[in-house]
């Protein structure tokens, strides 16, 4: 029997941006939480895969969509700089036509984003638990009791009343036993290269960033280590072939992580799909990155398996199908469901997600700045 190495009132396995903003809306709810991540530091694709940009609170129509932790990372990405939030968006004056001319969206840098992450974290009161791998659920009946981590210790558990999902892969549900789809996933490189000056810039290479259609490249799955390797290695290759072309700069910062899209997700009670339709259940707005659009309203439902009581998911592995998850993947998405599954653990009380009081949890993520409502 592995000893246990803590009990928690939840815990998060992730800590990219949808297991930070989920962490941070329990604690501040008054929960102990636990936060489990593979890697050296917080961000996830953000700062260890170097994916730099803070795609759009808005619809690319002047109207702001997304707001409370969503809205607070964006800003929190610009703390040790550089970068500057688009002028209209710092104008509180300012008119729906002169935000419709610039995006509320920002490029940061990823060390200056982790370095503010540690910040936010410790000071929430979160348990860290860095280079420790969550390996597999103990489960009871219909709910998790703990899960298993590995780290330089060797294996422990951690038990907690309800569990998150923010692996980006839906490993833990997954590995619980969840129904799950596959997605697809392109060869893409983002990296930054230094000039003759010594100025660095982020590049990107392969599949395109802000792509609407859905390219002829080969799929790489990502759902095993030799898929990964094989991804970071063809991603490398993509670098030194540039490089070998462009002879006057030079590599300067590689991601330390696969930068993999889609590679799996839940089939949650409801899959939210891309559709412009009211839903009860909502729990927040998002606008499509790549163009100027209505809002998509995000469902309750596609944040939970029916497998269990006490499991929550979060990020990019949610339930989203075709383009709706092409849309939910990115950073304000998944700050949004971070958030919603979090304040939705400081709900449960023991008893299970389908059954949860959603006007209650409707009026405590408004109470945080949340969206939930169109304009």
């Amino acid at each position: 029997m592995d000893s246990v190495l803590a009990t928690h009132d939840l815990v998060v396995v992730g800590g990219g941006l949808a297991g930070v903003s989920a962490s941070l809306a329990a604690a501040r709810r008054g929960l102990s939480v636990g936060l489990v991540e593979k890697g050296p530091y917080l961000g996830g694709l953000a700062t260890m895969g170097l994916v730099a940009i803070y795609l759009p609170l808005c619809d690319g129509e002047g109207r702001q969509v997304l707001g409370g932790i969503s809205e607070e990372l964006l800003h929190l990405s610009l703390k040790y700089g550089p970068g500057q939030i688009p002028e209209p968006w710092q104008d509180p004056a300012a008119t729906q036509k002169q935000r419709a001319q610039a995006r509320y969206r920002v490029t940061f840098n990823p060390a200056s984003f982790a370095l503010a992450l540690d910040e936010i974290v410790l000071a929430s009161g979160i348990t860290l638990y860095l280079d420790t791998l969550c390996t597999e659920p103990i489960l009871e009946d219909r709910r998790l009791k703990g899960v298993i981590v590995e780290g330089r210790e060797g294996r422990r558990s951690l038990h907690a009343d309800s569990f998150i999902d923010a692996t980006g892969d839906a490993l833990l549900a997954q590995r619980a036993g969840c129904k799950c789809a596959l997605g697809q996933n392109w060869l893409s490189s983002w990296f930054y290269y230094a000039g003759a000056r010594g100025e660095l810039q982020l590049k990107s290479l392969g599949a395109p960033a802000h792509g609407t259609g859905e390219p002829t490249a080969k799929n790489y799955p990502g759902l095993t280590s030799g898929d990964v390797t094989t991804y970071l290695l063809e991603s490398r290759r993509l670098v030194r072939e540039w490089c070998q072309e462009n002879t006057d700069k030079y590599p300067a910062i590689l991601p330390t992580m696969a930068q993999l899209r889609t590679p799996r997700r839940i089939e949650g009670a409801l899959t939210m799909e891309p559709q412009h339709r009211e839903y009860e259940d909502r729990v927040g707005l998002i606008g499509d990155w790549r163009r100027p659009a209505l809002a998509y309203q995000v469902p309750f439902r596609s944040l939970y398996t029916l497998e269990f009581d006490n499991l929550l998911v979060a990020g990019r592995c949610m339930a989203a199908g075709g383009d709706a998850w092409e849309i939910m993947r990115v950073i304000p998405a998944v700050a949004l469901t971070g958030e919603v599954t979090g304040t939705a653990a400081s709900l449960l009380a023991g008893g299970s997600v389908q059954n949860l009081d959603l006007r209650s949890l409707q009026e405590e993520l408004r109470k945080s700045g949340a969206l939930l409502d169109e304009n």
